[in-house]
């Protein structure tokens, strides 16, 4: 008999949990205009900063890199994540140098309720570095990997801040990767 009762009240919770999952659709802004066509993105680093791929320790390996640009077209332009393919992206005037750039991935966006900003994440990125633990090949998850904060601005642009943890082989299993862009043309907010 209890079960009887519970079953409608279950169901409806279940069906409320369902729905309160459901995420809202991102979608990139341009000085407050809704983008509805693929979006251009350059970024390159923040003047005065440098990018940094550590041990996630922060104790041991340390390669720094003081320049470092993106640039993608986000061609899917409305969905719970928005993004598109990065087709260039620099790590030069790096302490340990060279570092390759094997493949760039997809850069995508998704929007963090209630605000202009956005997580951040990076699909089947490639890059190789050398440590002195030998070449250490890193990459992104190809389902996505949170690299970290895209913050929108009502007026001037956007700052992307990452701060991801990374896989990087056998040698260094996981690395942590820091950066701070200014995104120097492209979108400057993000809705949902």
């Amino acid at each position: 008999m209890i079960l009887k009762r519970l079953g409608p009240a279950v169901l409806a919770a279940l069906a409320l949990m369902v729905y309160a999952s459901t995420a809202s659709a991102t979608t990139l802004e341009t000085n407050g205009v809704k983008n509805t066509s693929g979006v251009t993105i350059h970024a390159s680093l923040e003047t005065g900063t440098s990018t940094l791929i550590t041990t996630t320790s922060d104790a041991g390996f340390a390669n720094t890199c003081d320049e470092s640009t993106f640039h993608g077209t986000m061609s899917t332009v409305t969905g719970t994540r928005v993004g598109g393919p990065i087709s260039t992206l620099t790590l030069s005037s790096c302490v340990e140098s060279p570092v390759v750039v094997d493949a760039g991935g997809t850069l995508e966006i998704e929007n963090v309720s209630g605000t202009t900003n956005g997580t951040v994440f990076s699909k089947s990125l490639k890059f190789t570095s050398p440590s002195p633990y030998g070449a250490l090949t890193c990459t992104t998850s190809s389902s996505g990997t949170d690299l970290g904060l895209f913050t929108g601005k009502a007026s001037g642009r956007a700052t992307i801040e990452f701060n991801a943890v990374i896989n990087c082989g056998f040698f260094l299993p996981s690395a942590r990767w820091r950066a701070a862009y200014e995104v120097t043309s492209g979108p400057n907010g993000v809705t949902a």
